[in-house]
């Protein structure tokens, strides 16, 4: 997780709010949610480095990993966890389930 200051969250998060507002404002798809991100990506490529080739593609694209990763770290197993908890567990069969 990008842990960035208080100081940097506030510099982003009335472009956040406002880019939320829109996309809850009607029903906004994953395909929506991927064309903000992938035009992120692209805008901040183009505005941060003057040449783009291999180096800079592959270091924001293991920025996206890494986002990836964190929300599945955060959001994902801690849903998968629970459903196991609550349902069993479907990959190993164990004694009186």
């Amino acid at each position: 997780m990008p842990y960035i200051t208080g100081k940097r969250r506030k510099c982003f998060a009335e472009g956040i709010e406002h880019v939320v507002d829109e996309i809850t404002g009607y029903e906004a798809s994953c395909g929506d949610l991927n064309y903000i991100i992938s035009t992120l990506a692209v805008r901040f490529l183009r505005a941060r480095f003057k040449q783009i080739g291999y180096e800079e593609l592959s270091r924001v694209r293991a920025v996206l990993q890494d986002a990836a990763d964190e929300f599945k770290r955060q959001m994902l197993d801690p849903y998968e966890n629970d459903k196991q908890m609550k349902n069993g567990d479907v990959y190993v069969e164990k004694e009186g389930t």
